[in-house]
């Protein structure tokens, strides 16, 4: 059996011929594993697992846009055993949150990976060169940089190729179905499941490693599923696209949002030191605050209250400290406030310029973005693209 030591979590089946999933119990099964059964049927539960089932199904369904029936039917049964990333949907919801950390990544900016192991399908030369490639999709559009180190060398992100129970916790099944794992940061394990028939070729067969091998870096760096997103390359199931395609846009914002961006931000770069004023596109009123730590928007008065510090950050993040209280803008996924300046992810906010030179103000911590109302309330919201999340920011 090969060494088994690597990055992110995604993984693949071998040996023994796959069972596919075709009863309630199966597939309950597998969701648990995939992070939808929340309420762990089983023998020691209250809840009939017949509900459990069901409301594990429609949950499935429901995020992958099936209709949802709450039963076992054939698009639901088809998608089930379609070949995809051994990865939870949900991480915290399974056994395998342990490995996953909300807004996970490396503190280090250079990071170095090893080849443990290789398939017997392609070389070790190609399966080097494979995987460099699909390391420098993600780091290229990063500060962070890659070196590859001696096979027996230490590393921080460790690539294997493994069968069956390879002593991680999460077996391979085999041939289909399950690829390959990987593990948060700062963890470095990625696995690849050998008994599978990988390929270096973009000709629509067999397992392209370099898309696996893209998808599971990208969990080793941080980011989980995008369930919502087909064109993602970390949607959970495997589909083929060409390699020009990588990095999908998505997935580019996605990763820039943790680690920032390589290229300066120049175009925010007037603001790094100076003050400014937060205008909203929407409702034309500018974010305010008070000493009782209230944030909203109010009519410009031109007082030190709507007058706002940017600090930015090693990150590419930017603190926003107000300039009449010295309290920095401050978040959860509720209230939008102002707070002491403690140096969390939830007092740092990543701009996004948009087309008409206003910025959307995303949260480091929750995703979250800065939105507001005509009432003059200001809250952190998902994005939606509309007006009250995008933001003029006023030099002064």
């Amino acid at each position: 059996m090969p060494m088994v030591i690597v990055l992110l979590f995604f993984f693949i089946t071998k040996n023994v011929l796959l069972k596919p999933i075709e009863t309630n119990k199966d597939a309950l099964t597998y969701l648990t594993q995939l992070g939808y059964n929340q309420n762990q049927c089983n023998s020691t539960s209250k809840l009939p697992c017949s509900l459990s089932t069901s409301s594990s199904i429609r949950e499935y369904q429901k995020a992958f846009g099936l209709k949802e029936t709450g039963q076992l039917d054939k698009s639901t049964k088809e998608l089930l055993n379609k070949p995809r990333c051994g990865n939870s949907d949900t991480p915290h919801a399974s056994k395998l949150s342990k490995l996953a950390s909300m807004n996970s990544k490396w503190k280090k900016k250079h990071l170095k990976w090893v080849l443990r192991s290789r398939s017997s399908h392609i070389s070790e030369e190609q399966t080097i060169q494979i995987i460099h490639e699909a390391f420098e999709a993600w780091t290229k559009h990063t500060p962070l940089s890659i070196e590859r180190v001696c096979t027996n060398c230490e590393a921080d992100v460790v690539f294997d190729f493994a069968d069956g129970d390879h002593h991680d916790g999460a077996p391979f099944d085999g041939p289909g179905r399950t690829l390959a794992h990987a593990f948060f940061p700062e963890d470095g394990r990625v696995h690849f499941d050998a008994s599978e028939k990988w390929t270096e070729k973009f000709d629509g067969h067999d397992t392209n490693l370099f898309l696996i091998a893209v998808h599971e870096i990208g969990h080793a760096l941080g980011l989980d599923h995008n369930r919502h997103d087909k064109n993602s390359i970390m949607y959970p199931y495997y589909q083929f696209m060409d390699k020009h395609r990588i990095l999908p846009d998505t997935d580019r914002q996605s990763i820039i949002d943790i680690y920032g961006s390589r290229e300066t931000r120049k175009s925010l770069d007037p603001y790094s030191k100076m003050i400014a004023v937060l205008r909203n596109k929407a409702t034309h009123k500018v974010l305010d605050s008070n000493s009782n730590k209230d944030v909203y928007t109010l009519d410009h008065n031109g007082s030190n209250y709507q007058k706002w510090v940017f600090i930015q950050q090693d990150d590419g993040t930017y603190i926003l400290k107000n300039a009449a209280t010295s309290f920095v803008l401050d978040s959860n996924n509720e209230h939008m406030y102002t707070h002491v300046l403690n140096g969390g992810h939830f007092q740092k906010w990543r701009f996004h310029r948009q087309n008409d030179g206003s910025y959307v103000m995303k949260n480091l911590a929750t995703s979250r973005v800065l939105d507001s109302n005509g009432a003059g309330n200001a809250y952190p919201l998902d994005s939606n693209g509309g007006d009250y999340q995008k933001w003029f920011i006023e030099a002064i």
